[in-house]
């Protein structure tokens, strides 16, 4: 009894002690339209792409109800069994924040594995699989159409952006031009910057991209030549 009395009494201290921003529950593997994702109180965000390369990042408003998936995870944590090992190129793991406020892997498979079949683990797996492969999808990824207006001249470009397994790859299209790949793309909840190489006829440089996308997958921005960020024009952009 005291021992469960005890167990509460962590609970309640630790919901009451997170932060809005502070991750609860989280996943992460090789899936389709995402690496990992992170749900606090208030947000869902996820990842896409090698935090050393290029990298997008979309977060969602949502509302949970926090202390059921606490008290669900502190059971799932409970069944957790020692972990194993064995030879696996992927790596799955599903993760929420224990009684001592940090994020314990509760079911995981691949090179390590977890396992863990009680029911409070399959229920807080399902509601991790629910929140987060029902978000939007990155407002980035796709093949969009730019209107790069240099001086009084408009060139029609092509931005393509997908994602591969755990990597995103880019590429600039300049038609009867060039193409070159996006290096350092960054992307953050509708912000985004990446830089190309061009070489067109005797020019060659680096240049900065900087800009927006809106829900309606709509860019616009400022691209620069470097490395003295002199601007070399302004772009709209539409996915196709």
């Amino acid at each position: 009894m005291k021992s469960i009395l005890f167990s509460t009494s962590l609970l309640l201290s630790m919901i009451n002690g997170i932060s809005a921003s502070e991750v609860i529950i989280s996943k992460s593997g090789p899936f389709d339209n995402y690496d990992r994702c992170e749900v606090s109180v208030k947000s869902a965000t996820l990842y896409a792409g090698s935090s050393h390369g290029n990298q997008l990042v979309e977060s969602t408003a949502i509302n949970i109800n926090s202390p059921a998936v606490l008290k669900l995870g502190s059971k799932a944590l409970l069944h957790a069994e020692t972990p194993y090992y064995r030879w696996f190129q992927t790596q799955t793991d599903y993760k929420v924040r224990s009684s001592s406020g940090h994020l314990s892997t509760y079911y995981s498979r691949g090179f390590k594995n977890i396992n863990n079949d009680s029911s409070a683990s399959l229920l807080l797996r399902e509601k991790t699989d629910q929140i987060c492969d029902d978000l939007k999808e990155f407002k980035l990824l796709g093949s969009f159409i730019l209107d790069l207006k240099i001086g009084n001249r408009i060139f029609k470009d092509e931005l393509i952006i997908h994602k591969k397994y755990n990597l995103i790859f880019a590429e600039y299209i300049v038609p009867n031009s060039f193409t070159s790949k996006i290096n350092d793309l960054n992307y953050k909840n509708g912000k985004f910057t990446f830089t190309i190489h061009v070489k067109e006829g005797n020019e060659e440089y680096d240049a900065l991209f900087e800009g927006t996308i809106n829900n309606h997958h709509e860019l616009k921005g400022k691209a620069y030549i470097l490395p003295k960020r002199s601007l070399l024009g302004t772009f709209t952009g539409q996915r196709n």
